[in-house]
């Protein structure tokens, strides 16, 4: 393969993606638990001057439920007696302690655990649970009285329950042995699951009625050394060594009421009592608060770490990052409520790590492009193994990766064995994804498609075995993509004719052959003037006419440039002048600069916006980022701030615009690389209104800027999410893929 050319490639790519890129569960299998049965905790006497008591017992599920209360009971084996067969939880402390200051209470009630069974347990875990008819608000609370003896039926006040480490003092020292961390966080598949949850097999095992739900926390025991294994009796029908002895605590931060008397003064807690199948540790909502470190919880012991959306642990080696937990079936009852305001700009804290997620795929990889489907998962493309081929990656719309794709998430395709590098990602009608980019055949560069069926395996029906290549002039690379209303796909990018480079389209059947209505036998090849001609950036109109962008010039001294190409092929001689827009921009002494688009998109209307990069003359060097609107028939619509907003100006730190969008409000979203300071690159994402004007509601004064600790990052794509939340995805210097979610 020419060398030169593959310079040319590189360079052309990197007009989107310039240098280089932990999280949710998403449906794992949920092993058969260990099942002892419903626990009911009954705790009182919770008011000043008073020492609290508390009691448990395993209930039968038919006798809590719709119509039916339940009662404070001392009775503590699971059939009232010392037999075989039994799980005891004995009363050993309940104390609380007052935050004035924040207006809270922290009950704990401890418990001593005696197993008699036969079976040991590893991660015994109490799981709350809703129990309709008997707890208040969807919560695991129920039985509520204050000091008065009336009963407090204000569902807000037991959604107000916050669960919390036991051990955990109101002062917010750190914790530093994390087998204290009795508190626990699950995934919503995890308890959930419609085929083996937490809670479908409760059902089946008849643990709990088939009205309740399986709440999203619940608290873990831990034996006298302070491990998680709890062994089996040692003797035939009895436990009397240390080994089969434990201890749970269970914590509440309450609501303090005034008057005091009004208080919760007693409360009943319902619970799943089993086997949890992994050792996790989670970060409490106070340590959130406190702002800790990574060190507030040991963590090495356990298969992963959870921690809710507002933690600074920030490890995507066993992070697993929680949006919120569910402590209530109903609304608003949750842990991990958005740290800051859910404001225009601001990162989502549901996705990844406090919006931002680094996903590991293979060495020096990034993000070329990145889309959504229709159910709101993350298609992104860049490139695998060791940069020779094509990888794609899908998320969950809660970033996790989506492992029902290719190979736990990923599909890595070769061509031919040799270099291959992707460059354009779309997803069609069918759900069908279609991928473009360049393939090396006998060391030649090619215009590359691939198509895969939606759970990642190649479409046998599409090309050879899902893949196509098609030689374009001597030697050619795909960037752009898009596909008709009829299905067919279109390519455009650059071909070497001759000596020089020029704007180059292929279109493709939906069976993957070359369309040969379309240019000459399935090509078209445009010289917009005797230089060299790239396409950056394409959009197919309503109307199916092409739309696509790039530059044209030699060396450094390059001119934006626009073609529209009709259905056929053929250019259309009704846009700008004889089918070409063609823009150079010239500083303030008449001088003319290096120009070029580097993305386009479309209005409803077909309006289109491109948004473009300036580099001035030397003495110094400068940099420019340019956003533009054009007519349908491609003249410049001077009701947009006059047709051209220079979104940064004579900069002089590079900033690179890479990916530009429309919202369905007619909003325009530029996203950007951008040299905040020397030698650190991170990702900008700004808003402007239709008229072109700085929306400055949206992040600080218009502008988001999104980093990943000292990290450089680098960006390449940005796509909308149907609730109107931005994704932005791009690479950091350690060869990771980056994807940052921003609130609409």
């Amino acid at each position: 393969m020419n060398q030169i050319f593959w310079q040319h490639l590189k360079s052309m790519l990197a007009i989107s993606s310039l240098v280089l890129l932990g999280a949710c569960s998403s449906t794992p299998e949920q092993p058969a638990a260990k099942f002892m049965g419903l626990l009911e905790v009954h705790i009182e006497d919770i008011g000043e001057g008073s020492v609290g008591t508390a009691s448990a017992r395993f209930v039968d599920p038919s006798s809590v439920g719709t119509g039916k209360t339940s009662r404070a009971a001392t009775v503590l084996p699971i059939n009232g007696t010392a037999a075989a067969n039994d799980v005891q939880f004995i009363r050993r402390q309940v104390s609380f302690s007052d935050d004035e200051l924040n207006a809270r209470r922290l009950v704990t009630g401890r418990f001593e655990l005696i197993n008699r069974s036969s079976t040991a347990f590893n991660n015994l875990t109490l799981y709350a649970v809703n129990i309709p008819g008997t707890t208040l608000g969807g919560t695991g609370i129920a039985n509520m009285f204050d000091a008065t003896g009336a009963a407090i039926t204000d569902v807000n006040k037991a959604r107000a329950f916050e669960p919390a480490h036991g051990t955990r003092p109101l002062d917010f020292s750190t914790v530093t042995d994390s087998n204290t961390a009795d508190l626990q966080f699950f995934t919503p598949a995890e308890v959930n699951n419609p085929s083996n949850g937490i809670q479908q097999q409760a059902f089946a095992q008849s643990i709990i009625p088939n009205t309740a739900t399986v709440l999203e926390y619940g608290f873990v025991a831990r034996n006298l050394a302070q491990g998680r294994s709890i062994a089996a009796r040692d003797t035939p029908t009895n436990c009397t060594i240390s080994a089969c002895h434990g201890q749970i605590t269970l914590a509440y931060n309450l609501p303090k009421i005034t008057p005091r008397n009004l208080n919760p003064w007693a409360f009943n807690l319902y619970f799943v009592a089993a086997d949890e199948s992994t050792a996790t540790v989670s970060q409490s909502l106070e340590e959130q608060t406190a702002n800790t470190a990574a060190g507030a919880v040991n963590t090495a012991a356990f298969n992963d770490v959870r921690v809710l959306a507002g933690s600074n642990l920030f490890d995507e080696k066993n992070l697993n990052q929680l949006c919120r937990v569910r402590t209530a079936v109903g609304p608003d009852a949750f842990l991990g409520r958005d740290p800051i305001p859910n404001s225009s700009g601001s990162l989502d804290v549901c996705f990844g790590a406090n919006g931002r997620l680094r996903t590991a795929t293979d060495t020096s990889n990034f993000i070329q492009d990145v889309t959504i489907q229709s159910d709101g998962k993350i298609v992104a493309v860049g490139t695998g193994s060791n940069n020779q081929d094509f990888l794609l990656v899908r998320y969950n719309p809660n970033s996790s990766l989506d492992t029902t794709f290719g190979n736990g998430g990923k599909v890595i395709t070769d061509f031919t064995g040799l270099q291959d590098v992707p460059s354009s990602v779309k997803i069609q009608n069918d759900g069908k994804i279609v991928v473009t980019g360049a393939a090396t055949v006998n060391n030649i560069l090619r215009f590359a498609v691939a198509r895969y069926n939606p759970d990642g395996s190649p479409d046998a029906g599409f090309g050879v075995f899902g893949l196509n290549t098609v030689l374009v002039g001597t030697e050619c690379a795909g960037k752009a993509l898009g596909i008709q209303s009829d299905g067919k796909i279109v390519i455009g990018g650059v071909a070497r004719v001759n000596s020089l480079f020029d704007f180059a389209l292929a279109r493709f059947n939906t069976n993957g052959s070359l369309d040969t209505t379309f240019g000459t036998s399935g090509i078209v090849i445009t010289d917009l003037g005797g230089a060299d001609d790239r396409i950056i950036a394409m959009k197919i109109q309503s109307d199916d006419k092409i739309v696509v962008g790039g530059y044209s010039g030699s060396n450094v001294l390059h001119s934006f440039a626009m073609t529209r190409y009709n259905p056929n092929g053929s250019i259309d001689s009704n846009f700008g002048s004889l089918g070409t827009v063609q823009s150079s921009y010239f500083d303030a002494f008449s001088t003319p600069q290096d120009a070029k688009v580097t993305a386009l998109a479309l209005q409803t209307d077909d309006k289109i916006i491109l948004s473009g990069n300036v580099t001035t003359s030397p003495n110094p060097i400068q940099f420019g980022s340019y956003l533009e609107r054009y007519n349908t028939d491609g003249t410049l619509d001077t009701t947009f701030s006059g047709g051209r907003v220079n979104t940064n100006l004579n900069s002089r730190v590079p900033t690179f615009t890479t990916g530009l969008g429309v919202q369905t409000n007619g909003q325009i979203v530029v996203s950007k690389l951008k040299n905040v300071t020397s030698n650190f690159f991170t990702i900008s994402v700004k808003r402007f209104s239709t008229f072109g004007v700085i929306d400055s509601t949206f992040g600080v004064s218009g502008e988001s800027l999104v980093t990943f600790n000292t990290i450089n990052t680098y960006l390449s794509s940005l796509a909308f999410q149907t609730d109107g939340k931005i994704v932005v995805a791009g690479g950091d210097e350690s060869g990771k893929f980056v994807l940052a979610r921003l609130n609409p």
